[in-house]
């Protein structure tokens, strides 16, 4: 427009009333032009965003419809899964299905008169029951296990409520795989195991029983060993128990461990009676054998270990030296040294002897309990003449039975003895030295006796440290000697010992 207006102006005048009428038509058709301009991006504008919001709503619908497709066939991840995975939720929770769309899912025509509100229930109960274990399959860990518990507490409560039996949840078709009322209850004792709630296992077995479902051998066995892991082994005999009640019984395997579990909460009438049940079955492991040995030593019987031993050799069932040894010491604390000298003449003759050190001092403690010093010697000479070199506590044994035969000038001789073979002396022997000075407090042994509490102080602990320092003090008073009494109490402060305010008054 500027243009022709300069245009117009360089013309003669003699046209300028025409060139100013084109101008007019020229400027009102260019403006009408960018109206329509202004108009058409409007509505093309428009156009556009109606596409979009129609294509935005046409996916969310497919969206949803898929969702509901999903939901139908699987339940929320709150109840156990998830459309498409372990941690995809979807946006809504799934609604329980009407009475149609139940009996569509168990494949089955209605029954006539059904209650619609008891399936959309035993419908919720399957739900539950799904979503408890695949829960916890889904989250091995124990922090899982509470919320598992919680969720068997809302199904019970529809199961009670509403008069429902799990072999009917089975059938319902709610889970979307075939699980079983003994799934269910096998997850739920991990869970126990798990959180550590051991109160709830009784209830949870009482629970079975009403609900209709069926207790297995391998379900009582798989838990009797799951508690035993938690050293829970009053739990496993309960379950045991539960399992005889049941008319089962366990197998040679679980009557093995039973025995164990029965030692180890001392009940060893219970575990003998599981050890005699095993070896009529068949014949018990080296393991169950040592362990109704060490119960026939805690209650100190003799002719049952023996009779024990003679079964092991009528069923070939090789015999060690922990076997010979765990009898040799029952029959030591029954002081049957009788019987006792008779295995170990018995085990010695035989072409590989299973005797071994150990043997020999079980010996020579049943003799130093008799105040027998000298079938204690006759022992530790045996010994040597079989090539066994005497150990720390073969020399502490001797030593104990010369004190309690007052055969005090033998103890030291044996201690000399002791150092000469390489063996240093260690707090028993400083226990026993010490011990031997009330009856003898010469002033040579009193000094013998600080050195060797010197040479074991860093083993000792403070109370022990503390008992013989007080011992050895009250026994060097015996002998008046100022000077022996202060070294006693100047080594006494230097191992940080405290005397006590009759020594300080005395001194």
């Amino acid at each position: 427009i500027a243009a022709t207006h300069q245009c117009a102006a360089s013309l003669p005048d003699r046209n300028s009333d025409c060139i100013q009428e084109k101008m007019t038509t020229m400027a009102a058709v260019t403006d009408l032009m960018w109206s329509m301009t202004a108009e058409l991006a409007i509505f093309l504008v428009t156009l556009a965003f109606a596409f979009a919001i129609s294509g935005a709503s046409g996916v969310t619908a497919r969206k949803q419809v898929k969702g509901k497709q999903c939901l139908k066939a699987r339940p929320h991840p709150d109840e156990g899964g998830g459309c498409t995975s372990p941690t995809a939720a979807p946006e809504a929770r799934p609604r329980a299905p009407s009475r149609r769309a139940v009996e569509a899912e168990a494949g089955k025509p209605a029954a006539p008169g059904a209650d619609p509100k008891a399936a959309r229930r035993v419908w919720k109960a399957a739900q539950l029951m799904e979503s408890i274990i695949d829960g916890v399959r889904e989250h091995p860990a124990a922090r899982f296990a509470p919320s598992a518990l919680e969720k068997y507490g809302e199904l019970k409560a529809i199961l009670e409520e509403d008069g429902i039996r799990v072999a009917e949840v089975e059938r319902s078709g709610g889970c979307a795989r075939q699980y079983t009322g003994l799934d269910l209850y096998s997850t739920l004792v991990l869970c126990i195991s798990r959180s550590a709630k051991y109160f709830l296992i009784e209830g949870l077995l009482d629970d079975m029983a009403h609900f209709g479902v069926g207790r297995s051998l391998n379900f009582y066995e798989s838990a009797m060993k799951q508690f035993a892991g938690q050293k829970q082994y009053h739990l496993a005999l309960f379950l045991y128990d539960r399992l005889v009640l049941d008319g089962l019984q366990p197998s040679t395997v679980t009557c093995s461990c039973l025995i164990s579990f029965a030692a180890e909460v001392g009940k060893y009438q219970c575990a003998i009676g599981f050890f005699k049940k095993l070896a009529a079955q068949s014949t018990p492991s080296i393991r169950a054998y040592m362990t109704v040995l060490r119960v026939y030593g805690k209650l100190q019987d003799w002719p049952s270990s023996m009779q024990t031993l003679r079964d092991m050799q009528t069923r070939r069932v090789p015999i060690d030296t922990f076997v010979v040894n765990v009898i040799l010491a029952t029959g030591v604390a029954a002081d049957e040294l009788n019987g006792v000298e008779a295995l170990v003449a018995e085990m010695a003759g035989q072409r590989r002897s299973v005797l071994d050190i150990v043997s020999y001092n079980i010996l020579v403690k049943g003799y130093a309990q008799r105040n027998d010093f000298e079938n204690v010697m006759e022992v530790a000479n045996r010994m040597r003449e079989r090539g066994l070199v005497p150990s720390s506590i073969t020399f502490n044994s001797i030593m104990d039975a010369a004190v309690r035969s007052h055969r005090i000038t033998e103890l030291w001789a044996l201690l000399s003895e002791m150092r000469s073979t390489g063996l240093r002396p260690d707090k028993y022997t400083a226990s026993i030295l010490v011990k031997s000075l009330s009856a003898s407090p010469q002033p040579l042994r009193i000094e013998g006796a600080l050195q060797v509490l010197m040479e074991v102080n860093d083993v000792c602990d403070v109370a022990l440290r503390s008992t013989l320092y007080h011992a050895i003090f009250e026994a060097t008073a015996q002998t008046g000697s100022a000077s022996l009494l202060e070294r006693v109490f100047a080594q006494m402060r230097r191992v940080k010992v405290v005397p006590t305010v009759a020594m300080v008054r005395y001194l």
